[in-house]
């Protein structure tokens, strides 16, 4: 990862009254991973808007009623949120993926 690069980048959508979250790690955005028939897309025109720090990016999660997180530096921050359960990670090609929906 470059040094000027902040951890996260992500962008935030709203639909039906949800606020959706999509953060992606910096380093593994705009890349495609696959492994048999899995494929996860961490596409830039869907997790790019703005970079943030780990202190945004918690605010960010405290808003979001519905989070789509991709890398392990994202993920690892969810978990250590208590916002998702380690043991239900997505990994393709050893990337981390999860999701998150808030219900209220």
């Amino acid at each position: 990862m470059k040094s000027d690069m902040l951890p996260f980048c992500y962008k935030i959508y709203e639909a039906d009254g949800e606020t959706i979250l999509a953060i992606c790690d910096s380093d593994v955005v705009g890349r495609v991973f696959t492994e048999d028939i899995l494929v996860l897309d961490a596409k830039k025109s869907f997790y790019f808007d703005e970079e943030c720090t780990q202190i945004k990016a918690r605010r960010l999660f405290e808003q979001a009623t519905i989070i789509n997180a991709t890398g392990e530096k994202a993920v690892a921050l969810l978990i250590e949120q208590g916002l998702i359960d380690a043991g239900r990670i997505l990994r393709v090609n050893g990337v981390p993926h999860a999701q998150m929906v808030r219900l209220q």
